[in-house]
């Protein structure tokens, strides 16, 4: 269960599950992708709800299918796996950060742990 989880939070945080990479030229993070900014679009958060329903309803039926038992939601959620409507909340509170936008060519990445705190989940 667990690679599952963790396969479902790097789709929901994308590169940011890895720390994001700062520009060595520029001094920015480089732009995040993930599900989240894909879906950052939208104006109904009731489709958010939806996709958090059906991602959690594939865990149940995987784990089902593989232990023959169900799955508590408590034990589901010891996993920490985030829901997409909080995370989409913490992502337009803090619209207005910057990112890397050197020429491609110019561009020298080095990888670090984001220090702020905008896709804590607990």
């Amino acid at each position: 269960m667990n690679p599952l989880i963790s396969k479902f939070t790097y789709k929901l945080l994308g590169n940011e599950t890895l720390g994001l990479r700062k520009c060595i030229s520029c001094n920015l993070y480089e732009r995040r992708r993930s599900w989240l900014n894909y879906f950052s679009i939208i104006t109904d958060v009731q489709q958010l709800r939806g996709l958090d329903f059906w991602i959690r309803k594939q865990l149940y039926n995987t784990h089902f299918k593989k232990t023959g038992k169900r799955l508590k939601a408590i034990e589901l959620s010891q996993y920490q796996l985030p829901r997409f409507e909080r995370l989409y909340y913490q992502m337009k509170k803090n619209k207005t950060e910057e990112f890397c936008s050197c020429e491609i060519l110019t561009r020298d990445f080095q990888r670090e742990v984001l220090v702020d705190d905008l896709f804590k989940y607990s």
